[in-house]
């Protein structure tokens, strides 16, 4: 596992990559243009609900952190690491997204 430190900045991030994903319109409007293009809003299915998810996409979000952050001594002690990271740093994101909103 990261030191506290890398820890708190990791969660950090992954409450704001969740967040833009969600709500933000981006520079430009570039974020709300993508949405719009997909059709996210239109449609009514699981790739639609996922991206409009603060759990969903603080998971996915949190897997890559974690993929990244995450050291092990062995294949299993990372994936343990990778497993454990993913749902903490989704836990403290989605926690933060619904506090804020």
């Amino acid at each position: 596992m990261p030191d506290a430190l890398t820890f708190i900045i990791t969660a950090l991030a992954v409450y704001r990559v969740t967040h833009m994903v969600i709500y933000d319109e981006g520079a430009f409007s570039v974020l709300d243009r993508m949405r719009n293009a997909a059709h996210l809003h239109e449609r009514n299915d699981w790739v639609s609900r996922g991206f409009q998810c603060p759990a969903c996409v603080s998971f996915w979000v949190g897997l890559v952190a974690a993929l990244i952050t995450m050291r092990g001594e062995s294949i299993v002690q990372w994936c343990v690491n990778v497993a454990l990271g993913t749902l903490a740093y989704s836990a403290v994101a989605y926690v933060t997204v619904r506090k804020v909103h």
